[in-house]
């Protein structure tokens, strides 16, 4: 399964799925906060690269505007796909992140147990889960992601399987066309029909029991997929293979988890059935059925089956495509799901294909109720795969309902508010960078030490909330110590950066700090706060400058 994830850049130079960087007029700071758009950080306009020409007065020639240069990586699926293509997408998507290739299959098309292209419907079904499950990747890739352009990315060209859960397990289904069907004997289709006393008339007049189709499947494995227990029953009494895979590796079992059949999956069971067995993706019954809980919610019946696989020997922490059952059940936000597979000993700090721990996509989906879980399972709160960023990083940035609430559960299970990311951004950096100023008010109450603190290029909170124009995130750091004096690398203040890309407003609040209007940059251009009002649209900034007593 291959697909796309959202991407996003650190701060700085480091590029993840993007555009390529260029730092003409725009330090890129990819930690995208909203679900929308993700958000440019920092002004760092006369950083260089081969591609920008430097002019006399210090300015570049290159003139892209800020909004043309903000990266919009985010890929959105086509609205209204089905509840299976959201899952499927989900899980394609994440797969890509690692492997590098987008929008692509592992060489055949990527389905669900019981459902293969000549037989897959489309059932065009709003799900809300399956668009959050979805949208968890959006942002995920975003820490993580280096290799992958989603921008290059059309949805259309991404091979989904569009179909509803029903259809996972009904395997030959009523739109398979003629040719399919061509090479089914009267057998499959008695199992189809779950048709019991037919199937034991036609095994007895010498049909073959586990006679595969074109598909490869046999007559048990298309009835167990579509819940016909006494044609399962009279298929097994005359010796039919309980554990036979079809050509993509599933079995009876795999199909009847994928439909959450319980009297089916439990005659499976007490005839040997492997609860372990894998299709060819990796995915195993308890995986599938995972996925049909957290989408269809039918909690009790499929309760019961996923006690009857594990007590049958099915591992929670199996991996699936490098995914679990654990790991699909936080995606999807289904807290009781999630509590069942820890009650029942899944590891609360399995990661997902190498790049995000459960307790990171609970941060980034924001689910307090989910993190107070997983933490109270020991998972590891400042835990980073690959050293990019906490699960607090990832909530904070969120722009999320319970965000702030989701961030109070991580401190207090003993986060580390001034964790830095791997370009040295704080926690207090992912705050403003989302403008949230809740989410602010609580770190700032809780003590936090960084708030003057530069990242790599020297760029403070304060730093970013000025480039942002967020007047009231301006208004709160000056009120807890932050200074308008802090220079980043090139030698820039406060002042540059609200002259250059500022508010008015902020503009002026950044003024009546008292901070140097006449500070020249150190990165050997010699640029003072006027040299970058005077390039403004509006006159006001400089004039403004002027009645402060800067020097022409």
């Amino acid at each position: 399964m291959q697909g796309n994830l959202g991407a996003m850049d650190t701060i700085g130079n480091r590029r993840l799925a993007s555009k390529p960087f260029k730092p003409s007029r725009l330090l890129k700071m990819s930690l995208s906060s909203s679900e929308d758009d993700p958000i440019a950080i920092a002004p760092n306009p006369h950083e260089t690269d081969k591609d920008d020409t430097i002019l006399e007065n210090g300015t570049y020639a290159d003139n892209d505007s800020a909004e043309e240069e903000i990266l919009r990586p985010n890929l959105r699926a086509p609205a209204g796909a089905s509840r299976a293509r959201d899952i499927e997408s989900l899980l394609d998507s994440f797969l890509a992140m690692k492997s590098g290739q987008q929008g692509k299959s592992r060489g055949r098309t990527a389905r669900f147990p019981g459902v293969t292209e000549e037989t897959a419907t489309s059932s065009q079904c709003e799900s809300s889960t399956g668009t959050k499950i979805k949208d968890v990747f959006s942002g995920m890739g975003e820490l993580n992601n280096e290799d992958t352009d989603s921008e290059d990315i059309n949805p259309e060209d991404i091979n989904y399987v569009d179909t509803d859960l029903e259809d996972l397990a009904r395997g030959r289904g009523d739109g398979a066309e003629e040719r399919v069907r061509s090479e089914w004997k009267p057998i499959h289709f008695a199992a189809k029909g779950g048709r019991a006393n037919l199937i034991k008339a036609y095994i007895e007049k010498g049909a073959v029991v586990d006679s595969r189709e074109d598909n490869n499947a046999t007559p048990l494995i298309i009835a167990a997929g579509l819940g016909h227990l006494e044609a399962c029953r009279v298929l097994l009494n005359y010796g039919a293979d309980v554990n036979a895979q079809e050509r993509e590796g599933d079995t009876a079992l795999m199909r009847a988890s994928a439909g959450a059949k319980a009297d089916v999956v439990r005659l499976l069971l007490s005839e040997g059935a492997d609860p372990s067995a894998c299709t060819t993706s990796g995915w195993t019954p308890l995986f599938v059925l995972a996925m049909h809980w957290v989408l269809e919610k039918d909690h009790e019946c499929v309760s019961e089956i996923a006690e009857a696989l594990i007590d049958a020997g099915a591992d929670p922490d199996t991996p699936t495509d490098e995914c679990s059952p654990l790991s699909i059940s936080v995606m999807g936000g289904a807290s009781d799901v999630v509590a069942f597979f820890l009650e029942h000993g899944a590891d609360p700090n399995q990661r997902v294909s190498e790049v995000m721990t459960c307790l990171q996509i609970a941060g980034h989906e924001a689910k307090p109720d989910i993190i107070t879980l997983l933490l109270q399972y020991g998972a590891d709160v400042d835990y980073r795969v690959a050293g990019i960023a906490t699960a607090l990083h990832h909530t904070v940035r969120r722009d999320k309902k319970l965000a702030l609430d989701a961030a109070r559960v991580l401190v207090r299970g003993g986060a580390d508010i001034d964790a830095l990311t791997e370009d040295g951004a704080s926690t207090l950096h992912l705050v403003v960078q989302a403008g949230r100023l809740d989410v602010a008010h609580f770190l700032l109450s809780e003590g936090t030490q960084r708030i003057n603190h530069a990242e790599v290029h020297g760029i403070t909170p304060l730093g970013l909330a000025v480039f942002k124009g967020n007047l009231d995130m301006v208004n709160l750091l000056l009120e807890h110590g932050a200074s308008a004096e802090v220079v980043d690398k090139r030698g820039f203040n406060m002042v540059h950066i609200a002259a250059e890309i500022g508010d008015i407003r902020v503009f002026e609040r950044i003024l009546d700090t008292g901070a140097d209007i006449d500070l020249v940059s150190s990165d050997g251009h010699n640029i003072r706060p006027l040299d970058l009002a005077s390039e403004r649209e509006s006159d006001e900034f400089a004039f403004m400058l002027l009645e402060r007593g800067a020097k022409p």
